[in-house]
């Protein structure tokens, strides 16, 4: 990649927290840091909110990665058309790529990985939000899928309402 071309990252709900990591890291590491036009953060998981019921399963869940992982093994041996009905039964109203594609997923190591992945997130996000991080990143970051998610999202929306109030006035 040349230095002279801005890049622009995008990630979506852990991907987007790992951006803003990977963003801050560099940035704090390196004066010749790339020149980052824009990090786009999809559905942020900006703070874990154990209030909720969706949040405190998933939680739970993510303290047996290898279980969970044994289930997607599991899962994954069930002939295709009742994964495809447990995959819309679960996730509910997918297309038709999406749908392969999550039945795709049904395996050990990528369900392992994924609640792995999910420990790291509770654990990392237990806290208040560090609001200066963000700041630093100023016209780089851009959360407009936040405003889109609370426009049209229902219970499982990923920012708790106090971190939504605070996220709209910032």
């Amino acid at each position: 990649m040349s230095q002279q071309q801005p890049i622009a990252i995008i990630g979506h709900s852990i991907g987007a927290y790992m951006a803003l990591k990977v963003i801050t890291q560099l940035q704090a590491v390196t004066s010749a840091s790339p020149d980052i036009a824009k990090v786009l953060a999809i559905f942020p998981f900006l703070q874990a909110d154990l209030s909720t019921g969706q949040q405190r399963m998933m939680h739970a869940l993510t303290k047996a990665p290898r279980f969970m992982g044994v289930i997607g093994a599991v899962l994954g041996l069930l002939p295709s058309k009742c994964k495809r009905w447990l995959v819309n039964w679960w996730g509910g109203g997918l297309d038709d790529y999406a749908e392969k594609a999550t039945v795709g997923l049904l395996n050990y190591n990528t369900i392992m990985n994924g609640f792995f992945l999910g420990q790291t997130e509770f654990r990392d996000l237990a806290g208040p939000v560090d609001w200066r991080e963000l700041q630093e990143l100023g016209a780089q970051l851009l959360l407009v899928i936040v405003v889109l998610c609370r426009l049209s999202c229902d219970a499982k929306n990923t920012l708790p309402q106090p971190l939504w109030c605070c996220a709209t006035r910032r």
